[in-house]
């Protein structure tokens, strides 16, 4: 006989059902996977993994557990997608921290907080020093704008001298401060990278064989039982690629052979193996909407107190500030400029498949990848291509150099950008220096430095110095240079020599400079006091250009810089 209290359960089946599947759910079967990263896109400052797992599902409801994700990841961008043979439902998902066996430890744990800590003192410190450089580079162009016309207003009223002098002292108290907050910071910086570096060395002994990880839950409700191949994509800090270029310049053929490369290294907390590698040239640390500006606040302007370090109105000045070492030091190995490198590569044979994505462009390197998670950089090729008909440009600038300097020009023919990155140069098969170029977006030109031209020579002498006669009223002076500057040529093949060369520049009407008629007569003016010469040299061949000024300037007043 049934019991009374169960009657009213049997007489409504569809609450004992919703009953049952209510159970099942609070104890669903947790299903282990075991996970591996399938592909990576990795952006100038992190990386989207790509992590895929296949299970095998019964009819029902269970919690599949994917292990091994680093520690590291933005939890915010983790998401679950999957297909398969098995009819499913992906319901909610969670994260949870593992531990390993070793890890499990007060200390260990302990260890960890602090590295979190120290990490975070880091990046404050590194927000401080990009603040100080924001403040000395205001310094800078407020002192190019500024002290430049009150100078000269100085000069000729002696009056506003204090005034100038008051400026002076101003704009360099707020310079020595930046300069010494970015000492200041870098000295914390080394200290800190020392405490970081002791508390790693110190939980990676007590971690032993032990693993610290995160844990994915995915709740999924199984309509038809088979294959689930479920898909985890999250970013992660820690990863960087930077661009790497080799160019070979063949002067006599007029062409240059250029390789797009890639320097590419991680420390997310996982290996890469056997992924398919993609580079992309999104910034997500940019931000998704323009910044707002910020307005401009005019206050009442006081000359601060005079201190030690102030220049002494009695002459001399001030000790010079050390520069800095904040510049020299990486803020983040993601974003520094890559280090000094073998000066020869091995050719690669393999070129990525770019895609344009919106804005940004994606390099798919070709094949698998592997990419090993101890910060070791691994360079890949993106693209190599040849450009023939180039015009070569040789300059000379005896002033300042006894070579003469080639460069190549070309424009960049390639769909995507070159991205700002390191220049590998090489004449030929000759190794002949390491520079960088600046971003080049397509159609754009791409000026190549390829070192000196030792088969071309310049030679320049002083042939006359003259400390001519004086003014009618015997209160004027003029003094006069003539130099001459031979170039010549040991090349098989017609060329063209750039030459530049300076004269002095008046910023008062009581100096005047004067180019001589004399003077080989010049083809244009490269900037204030610069003058070119275009000078065609036959094979083996050499040419001479004169050039002859004077300065005339008050007798008892000769001007700085003669």
């Amino acid at each position: 006989m049934t019991p009374t209290s169960l009657r009213p359960l049997l007489a409504a089946p569809f609450l004992v059902a919703a009953l049952l599947a209510s159970s099942a759910s609070a104890h669903a079967a947790e299903v282990e996977a075991t996970s591996t990263v399938e592909s990576v896109v990795v952006f100038p400052d992190r990386a989207r993994v790509t992590r895929t797992a296949t299970v095998q599902l019964s009819r029902g409801t269970h919690d599949v557990v994917v292990a091994g994700l680093p520690v590291w990841l933005d939890v915010s961008s983790l998401r679950a997608e999957g297909e398969g043979s098995a009819q499913v439902v992906l319901g909610a998902f969670d994260v949870r921290r593992g531990f390993g066996t070793e890890m499990r430890s007060a200390r260990a744990r302990q260890i960890t907080e602090q590295l979190r800590a120290l990490e975070d003192a880091d990046k404050e410190l590194a927000d401080a020093a990009d603040a100080a450089r924001f403040e000395i580079e205001f310094v800078r162009q407020l002192a190019s704008k500024s002290t430049g016309q009150l100078g000269s207003e100085a000069l000729e009223r002696p009056d506003r001298a204090s005034e100038a002098r008051a400026l002076v002292d101003v704009l360099g108290e707020q310079l020595r401060a930046g300069q010494a907050e970015l000492r200041r910071v870098a000295v914390e910086r080394r200290d800190l990278q020392a405490q970081l570096e002791a508390a790693r060395a110190e939980l990676a002994q007590l971690s032993g064989t032990g693993t610290d990880d995160f844990r994915v839950v995915v709740s999924v409700q199984a309509k038809k039982p088979g294959s689930l191949t479920l898909r985890l994509t999250y970013t992660a800090p820690g990863a960087s690629w930077a661009p790497t270029y080799d160019a070979r310049l063949y002067p006599d053929e007029g062409a240059v052979e250029m390789t797009y490369g890639a320097w590419v290294r991680q420390s997310t907390g996982e290996d890469w193996d056997d992924v398919e590698l993609v580079l992309s040239t999104a910034q997500p640390a940019l931000g998704l909407a323009a910044p707002a500006p910020a307005a401009t606040i005019l206050r009442q302007y006081s000359a601060p107190a005079r201190t030690s370090s102030s220049r002494s109105r009695r002459g001399g000045r001030a000790k010079a500030e050390a520069p800095s070492a904040a510049y020299d030091m990486d803020d983040d190995w993601g974003e520094a400029a890559p280090e000094a490198e073998e000066e020869y590569y091995e050719a690669e044979t393999l070129t990525a498949t770019a895609s344009a994505a919106g804005t940004s462009v994606e390099f798919t390197i070709p094949g698998r990848n592997d990419v090993p998670g101890d910060s070791t950089r691994k360079r890949v090729t993106i693209a190599a291509w040849r450009t023939e008909g180039i015009a070569l440009r040789y300059l000379a600038t005896p002033t300042t150099s006894a070579h003469v300097f080639q460069s190549a020009t070309l424009n960049n023919d390639r769909p995507w950008p070159m991205l700002a990155g390191e220049l590998q140069a090489f004449m030929e098969d000759r190794y002949v220096g390491r520079s960088s170029i600046g971003e080049v977006a397509p159609g754009g030109e791409l000026r190549l430095p390829f070192g000196v031209e030792e088969r071309l020579k310049v030679e320049r002498e002083l042939s006359d110095k003259d400390s001519g006669p004086k003014g009618i009223a015997g209160n004027k002076s003029t003094e006069a240079w003539s130099w001459v500057t031979t170039v010549t040529s040991l090349l098989d093949r017609e060329v063209e020599v750039e030459l530049q060369q300076t004269v002095p520049v008046s910023e008062y009407s009581k100096y005047v400079v004067k180019v001589d008629d004399a003077s080989t007569e010049h083809d244009s003016e490269e900037g204030r006091g610069v003058l070119v010469w275009k000078l065609p040299l036959a094979a083996k061949g050499s040419t001479e250009v004169v050039l002859t000024y004077s300065v005339t300037f008050p007798t008892d007043e000769r001007p700085w810089g003669l």
